[in-house]
């Protein structure tokens, strides 16, 4: 039998990126697109 995960537990691994998450999410992605709206909604 072949080893599906390389030895890792498939239980650590996620399900979905960070990118496809903040997507699904409705938020930045990236630490950029945080400080931006930060600063748009601070005022």
């Amino acid at each position: 039998m072949t080893d599906l995960y390389g030895g890792i537990d498939p239980r650590n691994i996620p399900s979905y990126s960070m990118g496809d998450a903040a997507r699904y999410l409705r938020i930045p992605a990236t630490l950029k697109g945080l400080v931006a709206q930060f600063r748009v909604y601070s005022g």
